[in-house]
């Protein structure tokens, strides 16, 4: 009988476990509700045309709080500007964002590169081109820039 009971236990946790480990709350999703204050940003640009080496930038940035809601809705609020959007899941591992702005510098095509409790890191890219024709003279520049956006859970 006792041996029966043992098997049992080990049969109802191992049950309990399975439940525990099926849970979402541990996606990507419910790491992501909270609070998060920007810590630093990383630039790399790319120089197309003309073509000059890339350049790397890292520096502190405290200037931005997100606050992402369960629903997948967010607010971005940088100085004095607001952005308010949603998080829509594009694949099984990226998150893709829609925000109210369809131009401008703040990102609309962003994935979530890293996540977990406590550290959030956002990237996208975006393209700046730029061409003058003058008498005699004629320049084209194109560059690309990958930002990375650096959070803490605050």
């Amino acid at each position: 009988m006792r041996k029966y009971s043992i098997v049992l236990l080990i049969l109802i946790f191992g049950l309990y476990g399975g439940l525990v480990s099926c849970n979402k709350t541990d996606s990507m999703e419910n790491s992501l509700v909270g609070i998060w204050k920007s810590t630093k940003v990383d630039t790399l640009a790319q120089y197309i045309k003309p073509v000059k080496p890339e350049t790397f930038r890292s520096y502190e940035y405290m200037n931005r709080v997100l606050a992402i809601n369960a629903d997948g809705s967010f607010q971005l609020v940088e100085s004095n500007d607001t952005i308010t959007g949603t998080w829509n899941q594009s694949k099984s591992d990226s998150l893709i964002v829609t925000t109210n702005r369809i131009h401008g510098k703040y990102y609309y095509d962003s994935k979530i590169e890293f996540v977990d409790m406590n550290n959030l890191i956002i990237s996208y890219s975006y393209g700046q081109g730029c061409s003058a024709i003058g008498a005699g003279y004629s320049v084209e520049e194109n560059t690309l820039y990958d930002i990375k956006f650096h959070y803490i859970r605050k």
